[in-house]
C-alpha cells in the first residue's frame, strides 16, 4: 500500500488517501503461475523477472495463472512466432481455466486480413470453438496483440480484441485483425494459443491494466 498525495501522485488519483498499488493505473508485467505446452520433440519454455514466456517446439501454449481480481483488462503480446506449417495457417487463441482450455462453442468473433498484394478477405465464427488471432507459417510472424476485456469476473462475457502482422509463404506480408466475445460467464485465470502443426518457437508477455 502507499499513500499519494492528490497533487503529486502518478496513480492518477483525485484525492490523497491509502490505495492498493496492485490497483494503480497504467500497465503492469505478470508473471505466470506456470506454463504448459503441448505436441511431440523436445519443448522447453523459460519464464524471465518480468513474466516474459519464450517457448520452442510445441503445438500449444497454456499461459496459466495471469489473470486475477487485480486487473480488469489485460493486454498480451506475442512476437516472434515461426510456424512449422504451410504458409497461411491460422494462430488460434482460447481462453483457459486451471490449465483447461475452454475448447466449447462459445467464440463469436469477426475479422479481416489485408496482403501486401492487396488480396483481403473477411473471417468469422460464431460459434466457434477459438478465434483467429493472426497466421503463422513458414516465416515468422512479427507481433500480435491480442486486448482481453473481463476474463477473470464470473458470469460476464469475455471480450477481446487482437491485431497483428507478419510474413508467411515466400515472404507475403499480412496485417490482420479480429474481435469477438467469449459467451461463457467462467471464470478464466489463463489463455492458449496455438497453431495446426506446431510452433519451432515465440515470446509471450502479459501486461495488466485498470481504468
Amino acid at each position: 500500500y502507499g499513500l499519494y498525495n492528490s497533487s503529486t501522485n502518478v496513480g492518477g488519483r483525485a484525492t490523497a488517501g491509502w490505495y492498493d498499488v496492485d490497483k494503480s493505473v497504467g500497465f503492469t508485467p505478470i508473471r505466470p503461475t506456470s506454463v504448459t505446452l503441448a505436441g511431440t520433440g523436445t519443448q522447453s519454455a523459460a519464464t524471465n523477472a518480468l513474466g516474459m514466456v519464450e517457448f520452442l517446439n510445441c503445438s500449444t501454449v497454456i499461459v496459466n495463472g495471469v489473470f486475477s481480481s487485480k486487473y480488469t483488462n489485460y493486454k498480451i503480446l506475442i512476437s516472434n512466432v515461426l510456424g512449422t506449417v504451410s504458409a497461411g495457417a491460422n494462430l488460434y487463441f482460447r481462453l483457459a481455466a486451471g490449465g483447461t482450455q475452454e475448447s466449447n462453442g462459445v467464440y463469436y468473433w469477426v475479422g479481416a486480413y489485408q496482403q501486401n498484394n492487396n488480396a483481403s478477405g473477411n473471417l468469422g465464427g460464431a460459434p466457434g470453438t477459438e478465434a483467429t488471432i493472426g497466421y503463422s507459417g513458414s516465416y515468422s510472424w512479427g507481433l500480435s496483440t491480442v486486448d482481453v476485456c473481463n476474463p477473470f469476473i464470473s458470469g460476464y462475457h469475455t471480450s477481446f480484441y487482437a491485431n497483428g502482422m507478419g510474413t508467411v509463404g515466400s515472404g507475403t506480408i499480412i496485417r490482420s485483425e479480429s474481435s469477438g466475445d467469449c459467451v461463457s460467464n467462467a471464470q478464466f485465470d489463463g489463455f492458449a494459443i496455438f497453431v495446426g502443426g506446431g510452433l519451432t518457437r515465440g515470446k509471450i508477455q502479459v501486461l495488466g491494466w485498470n481504468e
